[in-house]
């Protein structure tokens, strides 16, 4: 902006094109490098706005960023310098960024979005005329802050030695100026199109600033809801590895895992780099962009070119998976539910939630006041630390008492305890 020293945050403008055809009356506003659009606030006097035309310099003195990302200023107030001035320089349209939702053909100005780059593929090669195994493509899934993805592909030698190591994972990108073109569904369901860098296109750093582009998007799917899927789809999945499978090697390093989640068990096939990063067994594991297979009739999952997988990772997601797999083996170690019949070897315990729900179970009364405390855990009822206590007269079963049984417990035949949350 052309600033006087005295004016700082007051730039002075010059209009390269005004239309007052249609209300609210818009114009284009330059620095004689770069020029953005501009709306007339309703609230300016209409002798003041009659002295507008193109190439007009104006102070502004009061505005408004009423779209930062598709750089629309409200002009409020404002005193004119010029009437009438030669167009300064060759201002260059500022991008007009877009949501990746509204991404689509025929567009009015060059597709520009930004995003995090939450996935990048290897760099694949191809032989070219001179008998040269010279880089040929790579491509990568951007977020932006609606959780929405699109992918962006680059082709060519000089694109891809230019912008393959400026692209990093998990870093904000301003991405201007690329081509579109329908996704091939068979490969990429992220979106309908997907998005072409081309000699024109710009890729630079950009400050996130107060847009919360999240940090990765994981709509995760359960091995129940692969049946419903068509065979293909990339997908992200997490589970608790169950069993990990030695790496073959033919054509391409392999390993297979066998996974486990609340719903059932997958197996999945890591292919190259994916072998070298294998998590333990018994761990939580999450997988980004992984493709849905059919082998005679079983459905199993295979990473792909952008596959990312993180091990115990710190989502929200994982906790829920961990706790889940922590209460089915705190269940499993109870054992079978006496019969009524064993009669005096068993016990019958009832607990009482804060919420007011309860849930009744038999025992035998040789275990300890930890079964108690793993019943309680098993059911998934809680995130809370809470103890059990029983009223008339008062026990608290805490720590000191988790190794009793319930006979030395007090609790044999029969006992009805309640959650206490802790304060």
């Amino acid at each position: 902006m052309f600033y006087n020293d005295e004016d700082k945050g007051k730039p002075m403008v010059q209009l390269t094109m005004i239309n007052r055809n249609e209300l609210p009356i818009t114009c284009t506003l330059s620095d004689g490098f770069h020029s953005c659009y501009g709306i007339i606030a309703p609230s300016v006097d209409e002798s003041l706005i009659s002295q507008l035309k193109s190439g007009a310099m104006i102070h502004l003195t009061s505005f408004l960023i009423v779209n930062y990302l598709k750089r629309i200023i409200s002009i409020e107030r404002f005193v004119v310098v010029y009437a009438d001035n030669a167009i300064v320089g060759n201002p260059k349209l500022l991008p007009w960024y877009i949501a990746v939702r509204e991404i689509k053909p025929a567009l009015p100005q060059p597709i520009a979005i930004i995003g995090r780059v939450i996935a990048k593929s290897e760099m694949y090669s191809q032989m070219n005329e001179e008998g040269i195994n010279a880089p040929y493509s790579f491509y990568f899934d951007v977020i932006d802050q609606h959780y929405d993805r699109v992918r962006v592909t680059c082709f060519g030698r000089d694109n891809v030695e230019k912008f393959y190591p400026k692209i990093i994972e998990d870093e904000i990108y301003s991405i201007v100026a690329v081509d579109l073109k329908v996704a091939n569904k068979r490969y990429n369901l992220l979106h309908p199109y997907e998005l072409i860098i081309t000699s024109a296109t710009s890729i630079e750093k950009f400050d996130d600033g107060n847009m919360n582009i999240p940090t990765h998007l994981h709509n995760y799917i359960t091995v129940r809801g692969l049946s419903g899927l068509e065979v293909k789809t990339v997908l992200d999945f997490i589970a608790i590895v169950v069993r990990v499978g030695p790496i073959q090697t033919k054509e391409k390093d392999r390993r297979v895992l066998l996974l486990q989640d609340p719903t059932g068990q997958v197996n999945i096939t890591l292919w190259g780099h994916h072998c070298e990063k294998t998590p333990p067994e018994l761990s939580v594991v999450a997988f980004q962009s992984v493709s849905l297979e059919e082998y005679k009739g079983i459905r199993k999952l295979s990473t792909t070119g952008i596959s990312r997988l993180w091990v115990e990772p710190p989502f929200a997601e994982a906790t829920r998976i961990r706790n889940w797999y922590t209460r089915r083996n705190q269940a499993q170690s109870l054992g079978e539910e006496p019969e009524e019949e064993e009669g005096p070897n068993a016990t019958k315990v009832l607990v009482r939630f804060p919420n007011g729900e309860r849930k009744e179970r038999r025992f035998n009364s040789t275990v300890t006041v930890q079964s108690l405390y793993d019943y309680v855990d098993s059911l998934g009822c809680l995130e809370e630390n809470y103890t059990l206590v029983s009223n008339f007269p008062r026990v608290v079963y805490g720590e000191e008492k988790l190794r009793l049984s319930l006979i030395e417990a007090g609790l044999h035949p029969q006992a009805t305890l309640f959650v206490e949350l802790a304060r």
